[in-house]
């Protein structure tokens, strides 16, 4: 049986195409919070239906979850996911927040931890 909710931090997935559905789904069946977004409102509709929480952007997705995981198709996606309109940026409080991202990112391990290091450093000069 899964813990309750109140147990395990809240988790946003952005992208529930076939990949994010199912990693949502399955945080879901494991007791977690989740709210799902997609650009398709079809895909949120599909989650819900499932019994998780949608949402019509990343931000509303992401507010109040703990965890944000983006599974989109390429860093572009990304890049419109953190910075763009209705963004998560800047519900992102850096070292409390994770934002994981999906395979549209085929990087070497070094490549992703300076992509993690621009992201801090935009984040930080935003908030200045």
């Amino acid at each position: 049986m899964p813990e309750s909710n109140s147990a395990k931090p809240r988790v946003a997935v952005i992208g529930l195409g076939s990949m994010g559905f199912g990693m949502a789904t399955s945080l879901r069946r494991a007791g977690f919070a989740v709210t799902g977004c997609d650009v398709s409102a079809d895909a949120v509709k599909r989650f819900e239906a499932d019994g998780g929480g949608g949402a019509s952007t990343p931000a509303e997705a992401a507010k109040g979850a703990a965890i944000v995981v983006s599974v989109v198709v390429n860093a572009a996606q990304t890049e419109t996911i953190l910075f763009g309109k209705d963004g998560v940026a800047e519900l992102i409080e850096l070292g409390r927040h994770g934002v994981e991202r999906g395979p549209g990112f085929g990087e070497s391990g070094s490549a992703a931890r300076c992509q993690n290091g621009q992201f801090a450093l935009r984040r930080a000069l935003r908030a200045a």
